[in-house]
């Protein structure tokens, strides 16, 4: 969702909100994008309707438990975000008194193939004493101006070469790595992908019903200098996976195919869906 922070008469100026939201649920919901894997020192971690959770637990003890979600994918063709506010928040079965929740982090990605570091997100400020039944968790995320410069310097570098092409950053991304196969892992200048991970101790009477996700980046507007009938489609979400491109890139010709036997084929590259809602 888009939304006028300033007056509509300086469309190409005007700062604009992008929101996001997203869940897992435990158990999940029918189609449930996105997913997550999960994992524990000691006893095991099974899902039942009240949530996820340990069964073995005896008496006072807890297990240690992650869980982690699938790269969620934030921005769109049009705008990729290069700042964000993330709220995450954790609900479950019982209060703080029988829940130890340790670290929220995350990371972010523009190609689900470079990654940066793990941040923890913190505790929110206006809640000393925290919301037992989900414990929101704060931060913001935001890419060095030495990057998104010099990003946004080759975005004009591909207008000028390309100024028949219709402008979208994947498309820019694509004639970037052409000239630069390593620019990802020299720098990551915008969040394409989010990935969460918490960290908790659970006890056998505590069970994580699930993880909430919410986001909103300030754009600058530069979405609405595209013509409306374009605009639709540049709106939808990051959707680029390097691990395709390469595949494209290195994909024989028809011709070549043709004369190999079926077993020899290259195997094709998994869809992208299934990667965003894969481990």
């Amino acid at each position: 969702m888009l939304l006028p922070l300033l007056a509509l008469s300086l469309p190409t100026h005007a700062a604009m909100l992008d929101q996001f939201g997203c869940h897992v649920s435990f158990p999940y919901d029918n189609g449930s994008t996105p997913t997550a894997t999960w994992g524990s020192e000691g006893s095991s971690l099974d899902i039942n309707e009240e949530g996820l959770g340990s069964g073995k637990c005896t008496g006072n003890s807890f297990t240690f438990a992650w869980v982690m979600t699938s790269p969620i994918p934030v921005g769109s063709h049009g705008q990729p975000w290069d700042n964000a506010d993330f709220t995450v928040s954790v609900p479950r079965t019982k209060p703080d008194d029988s829940f130890g929740l340790g670290n929220v982090f995350i990371r972010h990605s523009p190609d689900l193939k470079h990654w940066t570091d793990w941040q923890v997100l913190e505790q929110q400020p206006e809640h000393p004493a925290p919301n037992t039944w989900q414990s929101p968790r704060k931060g913001t995320l935001a890419i060095p101006r030495v990057h998104r410069e010099h990003y946004r310097k080759l975005c004009d570098e591909f207008a000028a070469a390309n100024p028949d092409v219709p402008f979208r950053n994947d498309a820019v991304v694509r004639w970037i790595l052409k000239e630069d196969p390593n620019y990802f892992a020299k720098e990551i200048p915008f969040i394409g992908y989010v990935q969460v991970m918490v960290e908790a101790g659970l006890s056998d009477q505590q069970r994580i019903r699930g993880i909430h996700f919410s986001a909103f980046s300030t754009i600058d507007g530069m979405l609405y200098r595209i013509p409306a009938k374009d605009r639709k489609e540049l709106q939808g979400r990051w959707s680029f996976v390097v691990e395709d491109y390469e595949a494209d890139r290195v994909r024989p010709d028809a011709a070549s195919i043709i004369k190999r036997s079926k077993d020899d084929r290259p195997r094709q590259s998994e869809d992208v869906l299934q990667r965003l809602t894969g481990p």
